[in-house]
């Protein structure tokens, strides 16, 4: 069901009348009205309109402030007395030129707002071409001129404008796809898919929104990479008219203006235009300036700066900023991709109501800024703490017992800062928001004042241990490589020994169908362990005893376990001890298993290379695999199952057990990056700068974290994010 939005025609009428305080309204309306129908989803659901059969025709809301319905017969006591209407300085008909041009510039404005809002607009017949009912506007009665068409005059050239409209509307997505706007880039875009800007191209702030008699907007709208604007001015004085630069090779072309005497570079009084990003015959593109480059880097969260070992100092340059900004998508290349870039990036700045991320020592005193702007900060706020354990507290922080500092954001927005004193909390990944904004979260660490420290080194005690390659540690029944089972062996002898733990290399996850990747320094999946190093005993009888090579053959060794474990998992996979380690894991598991379902389908392949529906976890089409393959996937979970168990076997008796290596990134075609999503940033590999090992760096292979996407998920440090 579609609904008639009546709060769009009451403030789509106050606000071209003139009251004040009405551009955020206006600006609610031409996104689609999500304060209203943001529970049917979509935008279409809301029929826009400003006229309709009953009350005022468009072409008499422009002419009349008083209804006039002498000839109903009730004294011109029916219709409605709130109309909103205006009559542009002359009550009724009249023959003054200036006048009637006036209206049927306010009935353009009107029609292109109804018509290129989001939502789905309605025109009352008659507004396209100027019918009068010369002021009644409750006509129901009347079976006559009043009421008829007057074909013969009808205004051709609004006739011509409400077709133009509509056809602007067909041919631009931006104005008629059916989706909320959330002011960032749609799947595919790199634009984000509105910006709020003033006439002279500035973004709106608080100040712009807030002002009393503001009457002046523009709507940069975005689909599919081409952008569209709708100007407005409905305040009586014109104004500079400056959009921002467009995309290279193309250009912005004014397809409609409202005015009766339009003037290049100007935004007319009490007038509409419709711009668009057109193909330009003059390629151009205009490379941003330094500062605006590194402003925008900044934001992003990347280094400006660095050093060698040796101590020589370098500026990050701005073909490495570019190519870092381009892999977190955001455009850099032209002033216009920095300036629409750093529109995208979210508010992190000084102005942002908490903290994104706030770290803390436990039973130390602490406090958490909270900002407001300078004329809005009350005496006192709730402020609520989501425990790790489940539990939520509430605590109010007042002004009077905060010290209050004051400062300004980055766009000159003044601010006011209460600190807050925490109370106390126990050890924990935490998250903090205020009562009045709860979509603003401050991810709050309490940590612990010193390190972990093992029970048997604390008061100066000292142990010793041993340090292994488990792959290389071979005895006389393995299959090929050093499994569980001997790790189980070495580590009773190191206790027996008087030792205290057992260090090895790292058993991630690795790539079950490229088994000739050994390095367990970029491996699949940090998160899971590498269930080649499963002792198999059936493997080993199958093969005709030992495999005595003084290397691992990956492959040959991995074909020999396999088997027999789809064999182990087809009569153990009901195992209730499996069903509870698949429950525990949930759906860091789920996703893992289900990535080596899909690899398996798709042998030696880039994830980035599968279909698009399987390249991120989550969607419909994974789901859809997931069902179809739900034994494969149940077997990849059991595999790390008897894995999980056969490592907390191998290390049981120990007084510090395993010292587990820990590779510093993955692959970035592997499981973790796949379930990472953006947190990664793609064809950007992170390494080592020069030192004295290798004097020209070091290239790792690993995908490097996103800061942007750490600041929004609220992790402090890849690590946590890791962890997490």
């Amino acid at each position: 069901w579609g609904e008639w939005n009546d709060r769009f025609r009451d403030d789509l009428r106050r606000f071209w009348r003139g009251h004040h305080q009405m551009i955020g309204a206006m600006a609610t309306r031409l996104a689609g009205s999500q304060d209203l129908f943001s529970a049917r989803h979509r935008p279409s659901r809301s029929i826009n309109f400003v006229t309709a059969h009953d009350g005022f025709t468009l072409a008499d809301l422009t002419a009349y402030t008083a209804k006039n319905n002498a000839a109903n017969g009730e004294d011109n006591r029916d219709g409605s007395n709130d109309n909103n209407s205006w009559n542009n300085g002359v009550e009724g008909p009249t023959e003054d030129v200036a006048v009637l041009a006036a209206r049927l510039a306010d009935q353009r404005a009107l029609i292109a707002l109804t018509v290129l809002s989001r939502g789905t607009p309605m025109l009352a017949m008659g507004s396209e071409f100027g019918q009068s009912q010369q002021g009644n506007n409750n006509p129901y009665a009347q079976d006559n001129a009043t009421t008829w068409l007057s074909w013969k005059s009808a205004d051709a050239g609004l006739l011509a404008w409400t077709q133009l409209m509509l056809r602007l509307r067909a041919e631009h997505p931006a104005f008629h796809a059916d989706r909320f706007l959330t002011g960032e880039a749609s799947p595919g875009d790199s634009v984000p898919d509105v910006q709020w800007l003033r006439p002279d191209g500035a973004a709106m702030e608080h100040d712009d929104w807030n002002a009393p008699e503001a009457g002046a907007l523009v709507m940069l709208l975005a689909d599919a990479q081409r952008r569209v604007a709708l100007a407005i001015n409905r305040t009586d004085a014109a104004c500079v008219m400056q959009l921002p630069d467009a995309q290279d090779d193309l250009a912005w072309v004014c397809h409609a203006d409202s005015a009766a005497h339009p003037e290049p570079g100007s935004l007319a009084a009490r007038s509409v235009q419709v711009w668009a990003e057109t193909p330009s015959t003059a390629p151009r593109k205009s490379a941003p300036a330094r500062e605006h480059l590194a402003e925008l880097a900044a934001k992003a969260g990347l280094a400006a700066e660095w050093w060698e070992t040796d101590g020589t100092h370098h500026q990050t340059s701005p073909d490495t900023m570019r190519a870092l900004l381009n892999a977190m998508s955001l455009p850099s290349a032209s002033r216009g991709d920095v300036r629409d870039s750093l529109t995208r990036l979210p508010e992190e700045g000084r102005a942002r109501k908490l903290p994104n991320v706030l770290v803390v020592r436990a039973g130390e005193p602490a406090h958490v800024p909270v900002t407001f702007p300078e004329d809005v900060m009350p005496r006192s706020v709730w402020l609520m703490v989501a425990l790790e354990g489940g539990s939520t507290r509430q605590f109010l922080a007042r002004a009077a017992d905060s010290t209050i500092t004051r400062s300004q954001a980055e766009d000159g927005r003044k601010l006011r800062q209460m600190a807050v004193a925490l109370p106390s909390l126990p050890i924990g990944h935490h998250r903090l928001w205020r009562a009045d904004a709860p979509d603003v979260v401050c991810h709050l660490t309490v940590a612990p004042t010193h390190c972990f420290l093992p029970a048997a080194l604390q008061n100066g005690s000292r142990r010793f241990g041993v340090s292994a390659q488990l792959y290389g540690l071979r005895s006389g029944k393995d299959q090929g490589i050093g499994d569980f089972t001997t790790l189980r062996q070495l580590c009773e002898a190191t206790r027996r020994a008087g030792g205290a733990a057992v260090a090895v290399n790292p058993m991630h996850a690795m790539f079950p169908d490229q088994r000739e990747r050994a390095s367990p320094y970029q491996p699949s999946d940090r998160r899971f362990l590498d269930p080649i190093y499963l002792d198999v005993p059936e493997a080993f009888w199958a093969s005709g005893g030992p495999r005595k090579k003084d290397s691992v053959d990956y492959s040959q060794v991995w074909a020999l376990k396999s088997l027999t474990l789809e064999d182990r998992y087809n009569i153990h996979q009901r195992h209730p001890g499996f069903r509870a380690f698949r429950a525990q894991y949930g759906k860091s598991l789920e996703d893992f298993a289900l990535f080596q379902a899909i690899s398996e389908q798709h042998p030696g392949l880039n994830w980035q290379r599968w279909p698009e529906g399987l390249r991120q976890p989550g969607g419909a089409e994974c789901s859809d695999f997931a069902a179809s393959h739900a034994d494969r996937v149940s077997f990849y979970a059991y595999l790390q199952y008897l894995a999980d168990q056969s490592l907390a076997e191998a290390s049981s008796g120990l007084e510090i057990g395993l010292i587990r290596d820990l590779a510093v990134g993955c692959a970035p075609d592997g499981a973790e990056a796949w379930a990472l999503g953006d947190r990664v940033v793609q064809g950007v590999s992170i390494g080592a700068p020069p030192d004295p090992f290798a004097a020209e760096g070091q290239v790792w292979g690993l995908p490097a974290p996103n800061p942007l996407a750490m600041k929004r998920t609220g992790y402090a440090d890849f690590r946590s994010l890791l962890e997490a």
